[in-house]
C-alpha cells in the first residue's frame, strides 16, 4: 500500500497488503471469488439455531405469534446486507434456503417432507430470493438517476428504444451476482404495475406493492426475474 509516491524506489518500505481468501466486515464475509458460499454458510449456521428455539415457542403460541418472532429474529437476520449477497447463484443460496424452510415447518408442525410451494402458501412469507428482490426494488427507487445511465449512442437498439438506458457490460463471471446489473435485469423484466408504482407513488405505497406483488408471483417466478434457470 504506497503512501511513498514512488513503488519503484529501491528504499521505499511501504506496508505490503495481506492476501485473505475471505474477510468480514461490518458482518458481513467477503470472499476472494465474491461467491458469497463463506457467508451463506455462517446465515445457515446462525439462524439454524434458532429452530430449537421455535419449537419450543410452538407449543404455547398461535402460528400468527411465531410469525412475528421470525420476522424479529430470522428475516431480520437474512435481510441484513442482503443487498451485497442476496444476488448469488441458487445453488450457494439452497443451505440457507433450506434451513429457512426448517423453520417454517417447525412453527408449523410439518415434517421434513412436506412440499416447499405448499410450505410458504400455509406460512407467507417472502424467500430469501424474494427479500432480495425487495430490498432491490427499494434501491432502484431510491437510487434510481444514479444506477441507469441514459443512452447516448445514435444506434436504435433495444435497449434505447425500450429501456432508455444503457445496459452494463459483463467483463467477469462474478458481475452477473452483483446488484447493479441485476438491477437493470430486473428493471427489464418489471410490469407495468410495479413501473407505474416505482415512477408515481410515494416511497412507503411503493414498498406495500412490491411486498404483495413478490408474495403473489411465488419464490420460482421471483427468482426468474433476475436469473435464467441455466445459470
Amino acid at each position: 500500500m504506497h503512501s511513498c509516491l514512488d513503488p519503484r524506489s529501491s528504499t521505499c518500505d511501504c506496508t505490503s497488503i495481506e492476501r485473505v481468501a475471505q474477510y468480514k466486515y461490518l458482518g458481513i464475509i467477503i470472499d476472494h471469488k465474491l461467491s458469497w458460499e463463506p457467508h451463506i454458510q455462517y446465515l445457515k449456521h446462525k439462524i439454524r439455531k434458532m429452530i430449537f428455539a421455535f419449537r419450543q415457542l410452538r407449543q404455547v403460541l398461535t402460528v400468527d405469534r411465531c410469525r412475528s418472532a421470525y420476522y424479529a429474529y430470522v428475516q431480520s437476520v437474512l435481510q441484513y446486507g442482503i443487498l451485497a449477497w442476496g444476488g448469488a447463484s441458487a445453488s450457494v443460496l439452497e443451505p440457507l434456503a433450506v434451513t429457512q424452510c426448517s423453520i417454517m415447518k417447525t412453527i408449523l408442525k410439518k415434517n421434513q417432507r412436506y412440499p416447499t410451494y405448499l410450505l410458504f402458501r400455509d406460512f407467507p412469507v417472502p424467500n430469501i430470493r424474494q427479500l432480495y428482490l425487495k430490498t432491490l426494488l427499494i434501491h432502484i427507487k431510491e437510487n434510481k438517476n444514479k444506477i441507469f445511465i441514459s443512452s447516448t449512442h445514435q444506434y436504435q437498439t433495444r435497449n434505447k428504444i425500450i429501456l432508455g438506458f444503457q445496459f452494463p457490460k459483463l467483463n467477469h463471471r462474478a458481475n452477473l451476482f452483483n446488484s447493479f446489473y441485476l438491477a437493470h435485469q430486473l428493471y427489464r423484466n418489471l410490469p407495468d404495475e410495479i413501473l407505474n408504482s416505482l415512477k408515481n407513488d410515494s416511497a412507503t405505497k411503493y414498498k406495500r406493492i412490491v411486498e404483495k406483488w413478490l408474495l403473489r408471483i411465488g419464490p420460482m417466478s421471483a427468482d426468474s426475474l433476475i436469473h435464467s434457470p441455466y445459470i
